[in-house]
């Protein structure tokens, strides 16, 4: 896929934040609503493609979840630390908004966590999912939330990565999945995390009310 940033400068590095008291928080979060999201749509096994892997911190937490797992990425950086991290799982280099170099339909569920915000194009990258996953197959997407305390702070301190990110509203993100062919689609937000300095005051999966969540997770079913 193609990016709007260039994420091999962060490759060494990118894992560090899971570590601090904020990022542990918000993983742990993130990682409750998409293991409920996949329990709803009912995804319980089988071959997941985890497009825009990383260095696979979600890949981990899938195969984990019991899913066979397949990961494809830009950066070859990033790929050298996915498959350092999981040796038992393939990791393989490509565009995503180009060709995912797998047949059609191979794939009962897909996953993109944090990609498509940074895609340079996202409609082609959600196309390109949709291909590979059979008919009836699941998607889920998890993406940073516009209409968000988070979403308000990056734009107001706009620093790289986020920077050159396009933060999707619910809505927005909804009709990005079905346009690519998916349906019914469902989108949750949800996490809010505060913290003092070194130390998480406070972290939630439900938001204070009025207020939106700082993550998406949407979910969707190929249509057959």
């Amino acid at each position: 896929m193609g990016s709007t940033y260039d994420f091999a400068a962060l490759a060494a590095s990118y894992d560090e934040w899971y570590a601090t008291p904020r990022g542990a928080a918000y993983d742990r979060l993130e990682k409750e609503m998409i293991r409920a999201a996949l329990r709803r749509a009912g995804a319980t096994g089988g071959g997941l493609l985890d497009v825009g892997c990383g260095t696979g911190h979600f890949s981990e937490f899938f195969a984990a979840l019991g899913f066979e797992v397949v990961g494809v990425d830009i950066s070859l950086a990033m790929l050298e630390r996915a498959r350092a991290r999981l040796p038992e799982c393939d990791f393989l280099l490509a565009d995503a908004a180009a060709r995912i170099p797998f047949r059609d339909a191979s794939f009962d569920v897909a996953a993109a966590v944090t990609v498509l915000e940074f895609a340079d194009s996202p409609r082609a990258v959600a196309a390109e999912i949709a291909r590979c996953l059979r008919p009836g197959g699941i998607v889920v997407v998890g993406a940073l939330h516009a209409d968000s305390p988070l979403g308000a702070f990056l734009r107001e301190n706009p620093t790289e990565p986020y920077s050159s990110a396009k933060l999707y509203a619910k809505a927005e993100l909804a009709d990005l999945l079905r346009g690519a062919g998916f349906d019914p689609v469902r989108v949750d937000d949800g996490c809010r995390v505060e913290e003092e300095p070194g130390a998480v005051v406070h972290a939630a999966l439900v938001p204070p009310k009025g207020t939106g969540g700082d993550f998406l997770v949407a979910s969707g079913i190929r249509r057959r």
